[in-house]
């Protein structure tokens, strides 16, 4: 199955000609899918193996980059890190001001692969999908990170903008378990920004962000979704 995408114009360029790709994602997959999928390409664990599996990879995973060990795994390769400002060489590391942080990059092996595997194809602007790009945690000022349940965030992208009174369109948490809460109160809702509450009942643990509209008048909302894990405390 090829992976559709549209064109738009480059914002990064001066060059009126120059256009950029916009590729069309699907809903995200969760881990439940990502084992069914194991299971139906020939697997000889089970679903419940596989999810198992899972957990006990990141336990592991955890216990050595809390020892400060790099990780190169099927998937990515992860490596812990520390960001933000010190006040000269004597300051220390402090909870309050400085966040724990994990670099990520894609697995040269699952890259090459994926570029020998992918096909594309081009589609008309008119069945654009959104595109959440950066989404922003008012409270504890981060970007594509934190979570703050009833809390104010920004989220800004492409075609971003949808009806309000519309349930099945705004802005959507997904948790691991592929459920969805859906973001109820909207401040400001612009085709490149959007700014809202974010709902109070999200429990700790990692989402992800999705987007559902009806991008261009289209008669079934689309959706997009943010390329970032988002975590409640």
């Amino acid at each position: 199955m090829a992976i559709e995408y549209y064109l738009r114009e480059n914002p990064l360029t001066s060059d009126p000609d120059d256009y950029m790709a916009v590729v069309q994602q699907g809903a995200t997959a969760s881990e439940k899918e990502l084992a069914q999928r194991m299971v139906e390409q020939g697997s000889t664990l089970t679903m419940e193996d596989i999810i198992a599996t899972f957990e006990a990879m990141r336990k592991a995973a955890l216990s050595l980059m809390t020892e400060g060990r790099p990780l190169c795994g099927p998937l990515a390769k992860v490596k812990p890190a520390l960001p933000g400002v010190f006040a000269g060489e004597d300051d220390s590391y402090d909870h309050t001001r400085h966040q724990a942080e994990v670099n990520a990059t894609v697995s040269s092996i699952l890259l090459k692969a994926f570029r020998r595997a992918a096909s594309f194809a081009k589609v008309d602007r008119s069945r654009a999908i959104p595109l959440p790009e950066n989404y922003y945690d008012i409270v504890s000022d981060t970007r594509n990170n934190t979570i703050t349940p009833g809390g104010v965030s920004r989220l800004t992208g492409v075609n971003l903008k949808f009806e309000p009174g519309d349930a099945e369109v705004g802005v959507f948490f997904l948790a691991a378990d592929g459920s969805a809460t859906r973001a109820e109160t909207y401040a400001r809702i612009k085709p490149g920004e959007l700014i809202f509450v974010v709902p109070v009942g999200l429990a700790a643990g990692e989402y992800g962000l999705e987007v559902h509209a009806h991008v261009y008048g289209s008669r079934r909302a689309r959706r997009g979704d943010l390329e970032k894990t988002l975590t409640v405390a």
